[in-house]
């Protein structure tokens, strides 16, 4: 099994969880999101720019990963099109940085993610009460952008099988 798959969706869904867990299954290589190591050691609240920062950061360790990937799928706990649906909802806007990252990134079928679990308190989150809405947003900004994606719900191994399952299925086309 190859190809690039990410792990997309409204905050609180099991991103991290979930790409950690197919990244073992399928023995492929995790990527982590950025954001989360870049706002953890930022003094402040993060601005318009910070994305930018974020998107670079990103988008180097995706690139990185895929050059010196062997064959194995890549799984990623996010990626661009995340930072630029974040940007758009939170600034109205993005960057011409975000949009340039976006297009150098390699391509991924997305792994979109129902807002079906109970939200989680972190202090990096900032949508408790507005998910469902976050995750009509992505399924528009991936029509549009006529990206590949799966939506992915349910609890437990339901949500893991549905994982696995698009991944077998969908790495023959990546």
């Amino acid at each position: 099994m190859a190809g690039n798959f990410t792990i997309s969706g409204p905050e609180s869904t099991g991103k991290t969880y979930l790409s950690m867990r197919q990244a073992t299954l399928c023995k492929g290589t995790w990527i982590p999101e950025y954001s989360r190591s870049y706002l953890n050691q930022l003094r402040r609240s993060y601005a318009p720019d910070d994305l930018d920062n974020i998107a670079d950061g990103q988008l180097e360790m995706i690139l990185r990963a895929h050059e010196q990937s062997t064959g194995k799928p890549l799984i990623l706990d996010t990626d661009l099109l995340n930072i630029l649906v974040w940007s758009e909802l939170k600034y109205g806007k993005v960057s011409s940085k975000i949009e340039a990252c976006y297009r150098k990134q390699p391509p991924t079928h997305h792994l979109l993610l129902q807002a079906d679990l109970p939200w989680e308190f972190d202090s990096l989150r900032e949508n408790p009460f507005d998910r469902a809405e976050i995750f009509k947003y992505f399924i528009k900004t991936l029509q549009f952008r006529q990206l590949p994606f799966t939506i992915i719900e349910g609890f437990g191994a339901k949500r893991i099988n549905q994982c696995i399952w698009t991944m077998i299925q969908k790495s023959k086309f990546l």
